[in-house]
């Protein structure tokens, strides 16, 4: 099953539970519609199986570079957006990261960016551009590990440049 970090807001005299929208767009969730939470915590009382069958897992993710691909290219780091975090383990908190040019020790910073380890990809695979998209894949197992792959945008060669072939 994969986790995911909810914020909770009080009303009133009870608390409501915000979803990130990349989960509730992919689940179409809607107004009354049921989920199941998993506290982590001592349990109180046991509790059935509140569906017959598995919810659904989310086990990739995909973040497409925007124009701004310069200071990733210049600081050998991979912005991941807010909304895209929950996938990954909590900022600080090691990872394996699987790629074409190995395999890397890394984590999310707490401003959402994996830096550590990656030099070699970047020297490898960069420079990236606009366009270009990264896939997450996490990898089953009870370790946490994800797999990276880079899926660079076709361009066209300028005025007077030929293409490779």
């Amino acid at each position: 099953m994969k986790q995911f970090r909810v914020k909770l807001k009080k009303v009133g005299s009870g608390f409501m539970i915000r979803l990130p929208k990349m989960i509730s767009d992919r689940f179409n969730f809607r107004d009354g519609d049921e989920i199941e939470i998993s506290i982590l915590a001592p349990v109180l009382s046991d509790q059935g199986d509140l569906w017959e069958k598995p919810p659904k897992e989310i086990t990739e993710v995909s973040v497409t570079l925007s124009e701004d691909t310069h200071s990733l290219n210049m600081y050998n780091r991979i912005y991941i957006p807010a909304k895209l975090r929950f996938f990954f383990p909590p900022a600080g908190m090691d990872f394996i990261l699987r790629t074409n040019v190995g395999n890397f020790t890394t984590h999310l910073t707490s401003d959402g960016f994996i830096k550590k380890n990656i030099f070699r990809w970047f020297s490898f695979n960069g420079p990236l551009e606009a366009g270009d998209r990264l896939d997450f894949i996490e990898e089953p197992g009870p370790s946490s590990k994800y797999r990276m792959v880079l899926q660079k945008q076709f361009r066209t060669p300028g005025p007077g440049k030929m293409e490779k072939k």
